[in-house]
């Protein structure tokens, strides 16, 4: 890699990163004047979770710019450390979480209830498998450390 830059450090794939935030800004908007349209709990709950979910899509895709164009993302070996003990106590109440999830949905009848429990475990899926991958960033700490452009 050595000579090679790294794709990420092009203006082709910061400009991607840049186009996609533009379509979650899209779909912030989007869900915002459904919400404003009806009265209906589940449609507005609906929408209100995929605007959640957009703005927090641009904050990352913000980190990612940022990161690449500004300042590199790295973590010490001490704040690795002090991340590892956070999350593992973390990781278990998400488990937890998880379990009760489950065995909700495994008892439930109504498609309502189901629809949003389903909902619930995915997304704590999704929480629970981001924090397990602290092993990850044990491994490629100083490959995620290299320079930002200038």
């Amino acid at each position: 890699m050595y000579g090679k830059k790294a794709v990420e450090m092009t203006d082709g794939f910061i400009e991607r990163i840049k186009k996609w935030q533009d379509l979650e800004g899209s779909a912030i908007a989007g869900a915002r004047d459904a919400i404003s349209k009806t009265n209906n709990p589940i449609i507005k709950m609906t929408m209100e979770l995929i605007a959640h979910d957009s703005e927090k899509h641009r904050l990352v895709q913000q980190m990612i710019i940022d990161s690449l164009t500004r300042e590199s993302v790295h973590l010490s070996p001490d704040e690795l450390a002090n991340l590892s003990t956070g999350l593992s106590s973390h990781v278990e109440a998400e488990g937890e979480a998880l379990r009760f999830a489950e065995a909700a949905l495994k008892e439930s009848e109504l498609f309502i209830t189901r629809f949003l429990l389903s909902y619930l475990i995915e997304d704590e899926k999704k929480h629970h498998n981001m924090l397990t991958q602290l092993d990850y960033f044990k491994r490629h700490q100083a490959e995620s450390s290299v320079g930002a452009r200038a």
